[in-house]
């Protein structure tokens, strides 16, 4: 992580943060014993959880574990901006975070169980092989964050990660427009960094999931440059496709959708040639009779030529003499090619995985 300079304000003066406008804590906690993880404050005696509030926290120790402590208002970077802080070997368990500052800082082996953050800043975090078990995040945010190795549910993460929209109250609209751009891009580039993570730590369910969130955070991305500046019809198709890809295949991740997608088009396509008017094997094809038995019948021989034209070996089976049906018979085979085409990047990853 670059080095960032000492900072001069008494408080976080940048907008685009969950932190923004929060007090810098000046008085310092160093969890250097036993003792000192062990002789936390409790706001009652019957509260169960200690808490430790508007702090500059220090994790000089390694090897301990933080049970049910309220983080409200601190710092965890204890080098006033000269230097990145650094936290080794810690496990959180159950524990809250709120409003605190969370970046600057690297965090190495740290287990982080069943913890809740709520209006935290992670810029300039590095995570590494660390994890995330069971966590809750709302309205948090962070630039320049680095997951390396790290185990994070994507999807609990980019869902609490927000543009925090009420800091710009009384802001000047162009500022306001910026910092959104810049968020939008910064959360791109997290969803990148999930999606490298769980795939080097061989969390094969996060990895998926961090790829779904990928193509959701890139699609976002492209949509809000898309209305914000000079689009074509032709950028406008590629969003539709890409939309396309991401309900039918979970941004790459599961065929089930297509397959169940495949199967209802094929058992609707007999009653749409029906009423066109084409030919199979020279012979025109009906699928209505004079009796109900015999129309099932028709129906059930027709579904498996439908999807051989579907799946495009049965096409040079149909013909038609006039231009809805022939166009028809295209545009069926022309679904099934898209339908390949999304379909066998996904057997691929499924089989490589």
């Amino acid at each position: 992580m670059t080095q960032q300079a000492p900072p001069t304000n008494r408080s976080d003066p940048e907008r685009r943060r969950a932190t923004y406008k929060l007090a810098y804590p000046q008085e310092e906690l160093v969890f250097d014993t036993s003792a000192s993880f062990l002789s936390l404050p409790r706001a009652h005696p019957q509260d169960p959880k200690s808490t430790v509030e508007a702090k500059r926290l220090s994790f000089k120790a390694e090897r301990k574990n933080v049970d049910n402590v309220v983080f409200r208002e601190c710092n965890f970077h204890d080098k006033k901006g000269l230097e990145q802080a650094r936290i080794s070997r810690i496990t959180f368990r159950e524990c809250f975070f709120k409003r605190s500052i969370m970046g600057t800082c690297t965090y190495t082996k740290v287990r982080f169980i069943r913890c809740n953050f709520e209006t935290c800043d992670f810029s300039d975090a590095e995570f590494v092989q660390c994890v995330f078990d069971d966590c809750q995040f709302i309205s948090c945010t962070g630039d320049r964050i680095n997951f390396d190795r790290t185990e994070i549910n994507p999807a609990a993460f980019l869902g609490g990660y927000t543009f925090p929209i009420d800091n710009y109250a009384g802001a000047a609209p162009e500022q306001k427009l910026k910092h959104e751009r810049e968020w939008q891009e910064a959360r791109y580039r997290t969803a990148g960094q999930l999606f490298r993570s769980n795939n080097e730590s061989f969390d094969s369910g996060f990895a998926d999931a961090a790829l779904r969130e990928l193509k959701e955070a890139r699609l976002q991305y492209k949509w809000y440059k898309f209305k914000n500046e000079h689009s074509s019809i032709g950028q406008f198709a590629q969003l539709a496709l890409e939309k396309a890809n991401l309900i039918l295949t979970q941004g790459g991740t599961s065929i089930s959708r297509l397959l169940l997608f495949a199967l209802a088009f094929v058992f609707i396509i007999p009653f749409w040639l029906d009423a066109v008017g084409v030919d199979l094997h020279s012979q025109h094809f009906q699928i209505r009779a004079s009796d109900l038995k015999t129309s099932i019948a028709n129906y059930l021989l027709a579904v498996p030529n439908s999807g051989g034209l579907f799946l495009g070996f049965g096409h040079g089976f149909f013909s038609s003499q006039n231009v809805l049906g022939a166009w028809s018979l295209l545009a069926i085979s022309f679904l099934g090619l898209i339908w390949y085409a999304l379909a066998i990047p996904v057997l691929i990853r499924k089989v490589y995985r």
